[in-house]
């Protein structure tokens, strides 16, 4: 299941880029995409020599990516590779993560609503206060839904859902991990 998945996304990545590279008539463009998202799991993290317990949730917190779009008539098709952080304001543990998001988004004259697949890699939760300070998760797949305003061809502000599982790394039976999001976007095309 997990070869499938990856080979979906791989197919799919390279129709996008391709059929972005072969559209003569596409307006290609840099994209610049800052976040901020919410929900998943609440991950509990306990400090082995107080007792003393903190908390992040899974998925949730800042994402900042760079990319290109292609506009293609009243659709685009978006690709971006991105860094996802959380946790980095207070003392709790930090979630990273590195997704790669592709979208297809349709646009009206100030809206654009779109789906889209992420592949988040090297996903890790980081905690200063255990003799193991590093909890690494596989590689995992998920979805994107997403509805936003769009002012000229150069910014929006876009609502994005975000459906997707983790699970920790070279543990037998490990329990899937709810990293659904809700999150607030804004991206620059140059």
């Amino acid at each position: 299941m997990k070869l499938q998945t990856h080979a979906l996304f791989v197919l799919i990545s390279a129709i996008l880029l391709l059929g972005m590279a072969a559209s003569q008539a596409s307006e290609l463009r840099q994209i610049y995409v800052v976040g901020l998202d919410y929900g998943g799991d609440s991950l509990q993290v306990v400090n082995n020599s107080t007792g003393e317990k903190t908390h992040t949730d899974v998925n949730s917190g800042g994402y900042f990516a760079y990319g290109g779009m292609a506009a293609i008539g009243d659709f685009e098709a978006q690709a971006t590779i991105g860094y996802k952080v959380s946790g980095l304001f207070y003392d709790a543990p930090i979630w990273k993560a590195y997704p790669v998001d592709l979208m297809l988004l349709y646009r009206f004259s100030y809206f654009r609503v779109g789906l889209g697949l992420t592949k988040h890699y090297a996903a890790r939760l980081e905690s200063q206060i255990n003799a193991n300070p590093f909890t690494y998760y596989e590689d995992s797949t998920g979805e994107i839904a997403q509805i936003g305003w769009k002012s000229g061809d150069h910014f929006s502000i876009d609502l994005r859902f975000t459906t997707i599982k983790f699970k920790e790394k070279n543990v037998i039976n490990a329990p899937e991990l709810n990293g659904n999001v809700i999150g607030l976007y804004m991206g620059l095309a140059l």
